[in-house]
C-alpha cells in the first residue's frame, strides 16, 4: 500500500536525484532560466561598478585630488558634478530595471514549473485507492502538495540564485581589489576560508 514518508525523514533538495526528477519540468523553460542567469551577470557587473562611481565622485568633485575638478571614466571626460549626478542616477535606474526584470523572469519561471508539478501531483492523487486516504491525513497530503512543492520553488528560484550571485559578486570584488592593492587583497583573501569554515560550523549547531 503506498504511503507518505514520515515527517521526520529529511528530504535533501540539493540531491542530484531530485534535480534529475525535476528536469522534465524545467526543460520547457530552460531558455528563460538562461536569460535570467544572463541578467544576473549583468546586475552583478553593474553592482561592482557602483563603488568605482562613488570613488570617482570623491576624487574628482567632492574632495579633488588634483588642481582641477573632473574625472575620466571609461574614456569619457566629465567636467561637471551635475552631469555626473545625472549619469549616476541613470546608472542606478538601469540597475533597478534590469534587477526587476531578472527577479520577474525567475519568479515567473519558478511558478510555471511549480504549477506543472502540482497539476501532475493532483492528477496522480485522483487515481490513488480510497484506502490510501484512510491511512494518510488530509493535512499531511496538503502539506506535501502545497508546502513541500513551494519549498522546492524557493530552493531553486531564490536560494540557489542568491548563492550563485553572491559567489560571482565576491569573485568580482576580489579581482577589483587585486587590481587596486594586492597586499590588502591578500589579507582579505586569507579571511575567506575562515568565514567559510565558520559558516559551516554554525549551520550545524
Amino acid at each position: 500500500m503506498p504511503d507518505i514518508p514520515s515527517q521526520e525523514k529529511e528530504i535533501k533538495l540539493a540531491d542530484l536525484k531530485v534535480a534529475k526528477e525535476l528536469w522534465p519540468f524545467i526543460k520547457p523553460y530552460l531558455w528563460m532560466l538562461i536569460f535570467s542567469t544572463l541578467l544576473i551577470f549583468i546586475v552583478t557587473f553593474l553592482e561592482l561598478l557602483m563603488p568605482l562611481f562613488i570613488q570617482k565622485a570623491f576624487d574628482g568633485f567632492i574632495v579633488p585630488v588634483g588642481p582641477e575638478n573632473g574625472i575620466l571614466f571609461f574614456g569619457f571626460g566629465i567636467d561637471s558634478f551635475q552631469t555626473f549626478c545625472i549619469l549616476f542616477s541613470a546608472f542606478i535606474f538601469t540597475l533597478f530595471v534590469i534587477d526587476f526584470f531578472q527577479t520577474l523572469f525567475m519568479e515567473y519561471t519558478g511558478q510555471k514549473i511549480i504549477l506543472n508539478l502540482r497539476c501532475l501531483l493532483f492528477s496522480h492523487m485522483t487515481f490513488l485507492p480510497v484506502a490510501f486516504y484512510d491511512e494518510n491525513s488530509s493535512g499531511q497530503l496538503v502539506s506535501r502538495v502545497a508546502g513541500d512543492v513551494e519549498n522546492m520553488n524557493e530552493m531553486f528560484t531564490s536560494i540557489l540564485i542568491f548563492i550563485f550571485k553572491d559567489i560571482i559578486l565576491m569573485a568580482g570584488i576580489l579581482v577589483i581589489l587585486y587590481t587596486i592593492d594586492i597586499k590588502q587583497a591578500l589579507y582579505l583573501t586569507l579571511l575567506v576560508p575562515i568565514i567559510v569554515i565558520s559558516s559551516g560550523v554554525f549551520t550545524k549547531i
